[in-house]
C-alpha cells in the first residue's frame, strides 16, 4: 500500500513538473518572459543624443540643429517595419527584429544595422557615429 500510495505520489509531482515546464516553454516562446518584447520598441523615437567620437550633441545642441533643417525621426510599427527620416533624403521603409534595423541603402539594398534597445532608448552605432533615440510618450 505504500509503494502503491509513493508510485500516485510521484506520478502527481511529475505531471505538476511537465505542465509548469510547458507554462514556462509557452511563456518564452511567446515573449511573455525572458527577452524583451518587440511590444516594448512599438513607438515613434526622437534623436536625443548623437556623438562622433570626438564630439557629443546633446537633446538641447540637437534642437538647435533643427532649426537649421538637421533632423531623423524613427518609427517602429507593430508589425515588425517603420520608418526612418534623416534631413535632406526621402523617408525610407525599415523593417526590425530584436537585434537589427534593416535599412535600403541608396541601391535599395537592405543593410542590416545592428541596435541595442533599453529602457525606451534606441542606440545605433555606425562608422564611428552612435545615435541615441528615446521613444516618444
Amino acid at each position: 500500500m505504500k509503494e502503491k500510495k509513493g508510485l500516485i505520489i510521484g506520478i502527481v509531482i511529475g505531471a505538476i513538473v511537465l505542465i509548469a515546464a510547458i507554462v514556462v516553454g509557452v511563456l518564452f516562446a511567446t515573449g511573455k518572459i525572458g527577452k524583451k518584447s518587440l511590444r516594448d520598441r512599438i513607438g515613434e523615437y526622437e534623436l536625443i543624443e548623437m556623438s562622433d567620437g570626438e564630439e557629443t550633441y546633446s537633446e538641447d545642441s540637437l534642437n538647435t540643429l533643427k532649426d537649421f533643417g538637421f533632423d531623423v525621426k524613427l518609427e517602429l510599427k507593430k508589425d515588425r517595419k517603420g520608418t526612418i527620416k534623416m534631413s535632406g533624403e526621402d523617408e525610407k521603409d525599415i523593417k526590425y527584429d530584436e537585434e537589427y534595423l534593416y535599412i535600403p541603402n541608396e541601391d535599395d539594398e537592405e543593410e542590416k544595422q545592428e541596435y541595442k534597445y533599453e529602457d525606451g532608448k534606441l542606440t545605433l552605432e555606425d562608422a564611428g557615429v552612435t545615435m541615441v533615440f528615446e521613444k516618444k510618450d
